[in-house]
């Protein structure tokens, strides 16, 4: 976040900074429900102070920055160009700073799952038994965005994967999961709860 603000203060102080981007359809990161709720993409026509923003572009896809919207179809000043991974990034950030929930216990047998803000129910179940030829995995359901360092370490640690739906779901052995948690709560702040992980629910 320091990072930011002084970029913010740098080339984000430019005159012609976010002027590249479309901002009809602006979006802020922030929380719901008032303080201490989860954060969450939400429309918004103008920011009190810097905020993770983004913006729908004439394609579909997403622009993202840091900085200040002043009102409608106005282009952020200050402003920071982000990559979508440098938002990801800043998301994880953000839900820390905040004390924001950022982890739901997953209850079915070998389940666990990493989320921010989907309830037990609302999560699919892990791989059924016989999905993969290997036993006694614990897998976790990912519906949480990653930036792309944090989500290739994970692919690399995992015994077994099913990325053919969403959210992702890993395989871990005993240890394995252990390396995941850890990372996961000491980079980004995201704490997983579920079978098989001490002081689970």
């Amino acid at each position: 976040m320091e990072d930011l603000a002084l970029r913010l203060e740098g080339e984000g102080a430019l005159p012609k900074a976010g002027l590249a981007t479309r901002w009809d359809e602006a979006f802020a990161y922030r929380a719901r429900g008032g303080e201490g709720g989860p954060l969450r993409w939400e429309r918004a026509l103008a920011t009190e102070s810097a905020s993770l923003l983004r913006a729908r572009q004439a394609g579909g896809w997403f622009a993202y920055g840091w900085g200040s919207l002043r009102g409608p179809n106005e282009a952020p000043h200050p402003f920071v160009e982000l990559t979508r991974d440098e938002a990801r990034r800043t998301e994880r950030a953000l839900d820390r700073a905040a004390g924001a929930p950022q982890a739901q216990s997953f209850l079915p047998e070998q389940g666990v799952v990493a989320s921010t803000g989907a309830s037990p129910s609302d999560s699919p179940p892990p791989p059924s038994p016989g999905t993969d030829a290997r036993e006694g995995l614990l897998w976790m359901a990912l519906d949480v965005g990653l930036p792309a360092a944090e989500y290739r370490f994970l692919l690399a640690l995992a015994d077994a994967r099913d990325e053919d739906g969403r959210p992702v779901r890993l395989g871990f052995s005993a240890a394995g999961l252990a390396r995941a948690t850890g990372m996961l709560k000491e980079r980004l702040g995201i704490e997983v709860r579920g079978a098989g992980l001490e002081g689970s629910v």
